[in-house]
């Protein structure tokens, strides 16, 4: 079963960024603050205070600060600028940029930070994980950041002339977007360099690259292919997209050597390195130096590829057949996008309340089923399916 990708990246289209999005400023000198994150979406969400009242915000390397209108609306801003942002699925749309006088991210004080003033409600699936706002990359290279994937918290610190790189761990040079300071990072397989992807807090998928650049490259190598839309952004929903997903024998993330990696590749518009990969790392970004160092943690990487073969959209609260995988079971019984499923395994599903349609957003109904007995309707006929998972690459 693959999951909806969501991948929250932002980038500025037009405009002066430096004019746009200010870096701000820390009031605190050497420090060293330790937060807890919620990574239960596959995200990296935390705490922060606005003027004494507490938001959800994730932490996204792939965007700027971004603000809900609501707290827009609260810090009544004396000057607003306009300038056009586009979304991972090419998306894009005329937004605000204020500056916000201060964030509190535990005992840190963030001042004069610029932000897009972004409604997170309109993606389904970004409304359905509760954001007031994003913590970008603009706000985070003012300090060193430290994820902690398995204890689930972030440090922060301004210790750069003490930085010492971790002991153990690979290393990842980037550069940044001038307009927002987005890490952008290269891997290669084989022979092959990719072009810049995004580095990105801010997508719960993994690694996925562009397939023109690596057709040659991975052509004998286990492949398997979906198509349908599997992304959503900002936005809203990615268009369709046929899909490759590779076993790769061998390939480098900066000097991280890496074998038998599951890896994406198409022509969507974004492409990334994402919350499924890094999670197997404590991963530190320093900003300054321009380095990213990833430390193994005791975490297994995904080596094969077993899937029921479909993804399900919640659109209008109803469940709908958004990718299907080639060769799968799914496929095979004749499911087509667009089906709209009414009962799995007993489950009525037709009266789904925007709650309801939510959770299964992020709590998967066929998550771990090895068979199911899916009902679905086309054409005002009902059909039942059966089901079952089959390995598609190992």
């Amino acid at each position: 079963m693959k999951k909806i990708i969501l991948l929250l990246s932002l980038f500025l289209l037009f405009g002066c960024g430096r004019n746009l999005l200010p870096t701000g400023t820390i009031q605190q000198q050497s420090f060293s603050e330790t937060i807890p994150f919620n990574f239960d979406k596959g995200l990296p969400i935390i705490k922060v205070t606005i003027k004494g009242v507490d938001y959800n915000f994730m932490v996204d390397t792939g965007a700027p600060t971004v603000v809900s209108p609501e707290i827009a609306a609260i810090l009544k801003p004396e000057k607003v600028k306009k300038s056009t942002v586009g979304d991972s699925q090419g998306n894009n749309g005329k937004q605000e940029f204020i500056v916000v006088d201060e964030i509190k991210i535990g005992n840190l004080a963030f001042n004069d930070i610029g932000a897009v003033v972004i409604d997170m409600k309109q993606s389904f699936e970004v409304k359905c994980i509760g954001l007031d706002g994003l913590i970008g990359s603009n706000q985070m290279s003012n300090a060193i950041w430290e994820f902690d994937y398995t204890n689930k918290n972030i440090t922060i610190t301004d210790d750069f002339a003490n930085f010492k790189e971790p002991k153990g761990a690979s290393k990842l040079s980037f550069i940044d977007n001038s307009l927002q300071k987005t890490p952008l990072v290269k891997v290669q397989i084989d022979s092959t360099q990719s072009s810049y992807l995004t580095f990105d807090t801010g997508a719960n998928g993994g690694i996925n690259l562009r397939l023109s650049q690596f057709k040659e490259t991975i052509k004998e190598y286990q492949q398997a292919k979906s198509y349908g839309s599997s992304s959503s952004g900002i936005y809203g929903v990615g268009k369709s997209d046929t899909i490759t997903i590779a076993k790769i024998p061998f390939m480098k993330v900066g000097n991280l050597k890496l074998k038998n990696q599951l890896v994406n590749f198409d022509e969507m518009a974004s492409f990334v390195m994402g919350n499924s990969f890094l999670r197997n790392y404590k991963t530190t970004i320093n900003w300054k130096t321009k380095n990213i160092y990833l430390l193994p943690q005791e975490t297994e990487a995904q080596k094969s590829f077993e899937t029921l073969g479909l993804s399900i959209r919640y659109i209008n609260n109803k469940p709908t057949v958004a990718l299907l995988h080639q060769n799968s079971d799914a496929e095979k019984v004749g499911l087509q996008l667009g089906d709209i499923i009414l009962d799995i395994d007993g489950n009525d599903l037709t009266q789904l309340s925007e709650e309801q349609a939510c959770n299964y957003v992020f709590n998967n109904i066929l998550n771990k089923k090895k068979e199911a007995s899916i009902t679905f309707i086309r054409n005002n006929e009902k059909q039942t399916v059966k089901i079952a998972t089959k390995v598609l690459l190992e």
